[in-house]
């Protein structure tokens, strides 16, 4: 009797003790894996707000100044501010890796002076250069976001590498406001039709993918933020 009390209390788990806990496993694994793409979301859509606001900022500055744009590339920590003009200053430290949105302005300014002019005397004179006014980078966000672009007259995407090995660069016309190109590394000279920030590569299509788009009109120079 005490034997056959023995092997019963050994039985190990029932059936219905493992089914109920591979359910709770099932939902732990659920919840972990949404709140990772909640988090991933919520980086995306921050970051595709960040340069929308940017780019109005980019637009403006453009109508008052010589020359404006706005690159996007991934710095790491390590990264130097390579891209910063002769004679400006750079702003905005680099204390974090991520997808960075680096801001460019430069102006005219009238340089005037005296040169030899003819047997008569000294030339006075006046005339305008460039001058540049310095560098921003600002943070728009890590890895898990995925940035893309899309030019006009093309379906296929250009998405940035979070080795920093391409960019893309937005620049406005001085006159009109409107959006002049998007110069791309090694991909050459267009006109922007999109920009996406989404959680997943731009061949990935799953259900959970969280896209936020900045739409280009580029007859108005306007810009509008999708989700």
């Amino acid at each position: 009797m005490k034997k056959i009390r023995k092997r019963i209390d050994n039985k190990g788990f029932s059936m219905i003790e493992l089914i109920v806990i591979m359910a709770i496993m099932t939902v732990a694994v659920g919840a972990s894996v949404m709140s990772v793409s909640l988090v991933t979301g919520s980086e995306a859509k921050k970051a595709a707000q960040k340069m929308d606001s940017m780019l109005n900022e980019v637009k403006t500055g453009s109508m008052s100044r010589l020359d404006e744009d706005i690159t996007i590339v991934y710095k790491t920590r390590d990264t130097s501010v390579a891209d910063t003009p002769s004679g400006s200053v750079a702003s905005g430290s680099i204390d974090k890796d991520g997808y960075y949105a680096v801001l460019k302005s430069t102006t005219l300014t009238t340089k005037s002076g005296t040169g030899s002019g003819t047997s008569s005397g000294a030339v006075r004179y006046a005339e305008k250069e460039e001058r540049p006014l310095g560098v921003e980078n600002r943070l728009l966000g890590d890895s898990r976001v995925y940035i893309s672009l899309y030019r006009e007259g093309s379906s296929d995407p250009i998405t940035l590498k979070p080795d920093g090995s391409n960019s893309i660069t937005i620049k406005y016309d001085r006159a009109t406001g409107n959006v002049k190109e998007a110069l791309v590394t090694g991909s050459g000279v267009g006109k922007p039709d999109r920009i996406v920030f989404s959680t997943l590569p731009p061949d990935n299509n799953d259900s959970g993918k969280r896209t936020y788009t900045i739409v280009f009109n580029t007859t108005t120079g306007r810009h509008r933020l999708e989700k």
